[in-house]
C-alpha cells in the first residue's frame, strides 16, 4: 500500500486540523496567561 500526502482520508485530514486548533489554543492561552501575569498586578 502506497501512502501519499495528496490522498489522506478525511478523518485524518480533520484529526490533524484538530490538532492543530487545540495546541494553537493552548499556546495562545499559555501565552496570553503568562503576558497577564507580567503585566498584572
Amino acid at each position: 500500500m502506497k501512502s501519499s500526502i495528496g490522498c489522506l482520508p478525511l478523518y485524518q485530514v480533520a484529526c490533524i486540523i484538530a490538532m492543530v486548533n487545540i495546541v494553537l489554543s493552548l499556546g495562545l492561552f499559555g501565552l496570553y496567561r503568562l503576558a497577564a501575569g507580567r503585566l498584572g498586578p
